[in-house]
Parts: C-alpha cells; structure tokens; sequence
C-alpha cells in the first residue's frame, strides 16, 4: 500500500516523536531517539535539532539515516482483511559481521516477519496463523507465478521455516536494528539447513529465480 504518512508529511505536521534517527557517524549517543527527545535534550526546537545534526556529521552526512513511524494498525487492518494482500517487505538486511557491520541496511531488515507474526497474529489476532503464513509464502508466490513455491507440497522446493508460534518475536530496536527475532529454530533453502538450532550453517543453498510469471 501506498505510505500514507509520508515523512514529509509527518515533518510539515511536526509530529517530531514520529521521526526517529536510524545512524549517525558523530551522534551515535543519540541514535535510537526521536526528533522530540533530541530536541529537549538539546533544548531547541527540533527543527533546528535536525540541521544541527546534519552540519556536525560534516563530510559524513550521507551516514544520517532517519525513520518515520508512517503506517498506523488501523491501516494495516484494513489491508490485511484482504484475501489477495500479501505481506512482504522490501528491506535490505546486512550482515552485522565482517565489511558490512557498519552498514545499517534498514530498521526491519532483522525482525519485519516475526513483527508480523508477532503483532499481527498472536498478539492481536488480526489474522489466524495459517492465514497469517499464507500472506507470507503460498500469497506472494501465487502473485510472482513462482513454481513449485509457496506450499509444503512433495516435490516442492523445501524452503522451510521452523518456529514456536509462542515465543516469535522481533528483538530490533531504533538503537540496535540488527538483532535476530526469537523463535525460530530451523531455516530451511531449497531443502538444506541455512539454520539449525539457532546457528548459522555455512551452506548457502539459494537460487536465482530467473523464470517467472507475473
């Protein structure tokens, strides 16, 4: 669906507790805050907060990266009561090792699914289980055209998650995006274990999926 709160939107309405600060190189003790916070905590408007962070990170400016909190569960309701609504995210999710541990990536990109999960279907029931894991694999595959995709069907492509419904959760936060969700056991890529027991196994398994119809 389309954002109907763009951030620009949020900023021409001065909804500051909205916007919160995703990185930033020289102001890393305040990462994780929002723009009202900042602004009280450096007793000015935070307007002037926002351009005062932007000539100190100087050279590293492209390093500033901000979040709005766009989407209210009303709106999200309302879609998801749709039979055909698939749920996806076009998150990047990077490593938090090696030449891309600094490189946030996205606030969702650790936790967008267990969120769902999470939020959506245990806590507050807007969906069954079954139909929330239908918006999650059997939906979107169907829209993509992806063969032998999508189902826990013999002679499928055994991409499969294994999780306790229970304890699903997401554990990113604004201050730390890159923490991995709670409750899932096994991962399972074209039939081989990415994850066991909660460990990365060192075999990667995808595919490039170059046919497909839409």
């Amino acid at each position: 669906i389309a954002n109907p709160q763009p951030m620009w939107l949020i900023v021409k309405a001065e909804k500051w507790s909205d916007i919160v600060l995703l990185n930033a190189t020289h102001n890393k003790d305040i990462v994780g805050m929002d723009f009202a916070e900042i602004g009280r905590m450096r007793n000015c408007h935070p307007y002037d907060a926002v351009l005062d962070i932007l000539l100190e990170e100087g050279q590293d400016l492209m390093s500033c990266m901000w979040a709005s909190r766009s989407f209210r569960d009303a709106d999200v309701d309302l879609c998801l009561s749709q039979s055909e609504c698939a749920v996806i995210s076009d998150t990047v999710a990077t490593a938090n090792e090696g030449v891309l541990k600094d490189h946030l990536g996205s606030l969702t990109g650790y936790g967008w699914a267990a969120r769902f999960l999470q939020h959506y279907v245990r806590d507050r029931g807007v969906l069954s289980l079954a139909d929330g894991l239908a918006k999650l694999t059997s939906v979107p595959a169907a829209r993509l055209g992806l063969k032998g995709r999508g189902h826990l069907k013999v002679g499928y492509h055994a991409d499969i998650c294994v999780f306790d419904p229970i304890n699903i959760a997401s554990n990113a936060t604004a201050k730390n995006p890159r923490r991995y969700a709670s409750g899932i056991c096994h991962v399972l890529v074209n039939g081989k274990f990415s994850m066991r027991d909660g460990t990365r196994m060192p075999i990667n398994a995808g595919q490039v999926i170059r046919e497909f119809a839409v």
